[in-house]
């Protein structure tokens, strides 16, 4: 997403967010947790990897190393760039990534709040004849308008893509029952049809193992896209633990070269998977980030999306490649 008015936060909001977690810079080892001036910045130019080891990112400090709340947190990395804030120094950057996204969305009269890298995925994957679904995930309330743009692109009337001449009505997404809401508690976690409280009693499945099958088969008979609500308030209340994200649920024995699934999220972290709860369906267990981190998981780096139109493509063929497959998607 290029924004989510879902959540109040801008386009320039989010391209603050993005800034503040490519800045490297200092910490002091101790005490564990410090006041929001105890990082200092190494460089003001944006990177996804740190220059060094030892170096940490505006945001995953604000995350580690501080008490502060999540909307405190929100707040600082939102405003990064702005006068007197501490990544002031990064502006000519933040207004860089201001102008390629106005470029990207100017000329259009429809909202387009999903970035052009991942159409373009699609589209190769079109090309090559490759057959694909999609599984949009979100802890928010952007469901139903990231569905109608992706639909938008299905049915060849997405504004930046007319041109491409590509249309696929039949891989769109159902707006009458596409849509579900994964509730996780003690007892296991439910699948429901909707993705609002009022659909709570049309439960559809209960347990990982029945809601695999769920899944699987709706996408394997009737249906090229589907649209899940994770459950916010349960990865909260766990302290937004690995094992209490948004439940990737795995299969080894059906985990093959012919079908397999890949997360896609930029939450995940350099050396864990903190927004995705990645689960063998059989045993319960999670599968640990060593695991599963460029073979099910792909850690998304937001300033590259934006500046790469082919960022899925390479890292969907990283990915093969990882897996053993022989892959050259950009052929």
């Amino acid at each position: 997403m290029m924004s989510d008015p879902a959540s109040g936060v801008s386009v320039e909001g989010m391209l603050n967010s993005i800034i503040s977690e490519c800045i490297w810079g200092s910490v002091p080892a101790e005490p564990d947790k410090l006041d929001v001036d105890g990082w200092q910045m190494h460089s003001p130019v944006p990177s996804r990897d740190p220059p060094r080891n030892d170096l940490i990112s505006y945001g995953e400090f604000l995350e580690r190393r501080t008490t502060l709340s999540r909307p405190e947190r929100k707040a600082l990395k939102t405003t990064f760039t702005a006068p007197g804030s501490i990544g002031n120094a990064c502006r000519e950057h933040f207004e860089m990534l201001r102008a390629k996204m106005q470029l990207i969305s100017g000329s259009s009269s429809l909202p387009c709040s999903v970035v052009p890298a991942f159409f373009k995925l699609l589209l190769v994957l079109s090309e090559q004849d490759i057959d694909y679904r999609i599984v949009f995930r979100t802890f928010g309330h952007d469901a139903r308008s990231v569905a109608e743009e992706y639909n938008r692109f299905c049915t060849g009337t997405h504004p930046l893509f007319q041109e491409k001449g590509y249309a696929a009505p039949d891989k769109a997404l159902d707006l009458s029952r596409g849509f579900k809401r994964l509730i996780r508690s003690a007892s296991g976690p439910r699948l429901f049809m909707g993705i609002d409280a009022e659909n709570d009693e049309k439960e559809l499945a209960h347990g990982l193992q029945p809601i695999y099958r769920y899944l699987r088969e709706s996408l394997r008979q009737n249906m090229h896209a589907l649209s899940i609500r994770d459950d916010f308030s349960w990865w909260r209340d766990c302290g937004e633990s690995d094992d209490s994200g948004k439940l990737l649920l795995i299969h080894p024995e059906e985990e093959n070269t012919d079908v397999f699934q890949v997360f896609f999220d930029d939450n995940i972290e350099r050396d864990y998977a903190h927004i995705v709860d990645v689960r063998n369906v059989l045993t319960g267990e999670s599968i640990p980030y060593t695991e599963s981190n460029g073979i099910y998981l792909c850690r998304v780096a937001p300033l590259e999306i934006i500046n790469d139109e082919s960022y899925f493509v390479k890292e969907l063929d990283r990915i093969l490649k990882n897996r053993g497959l022989a892959a050259d998607l950009l052929r």
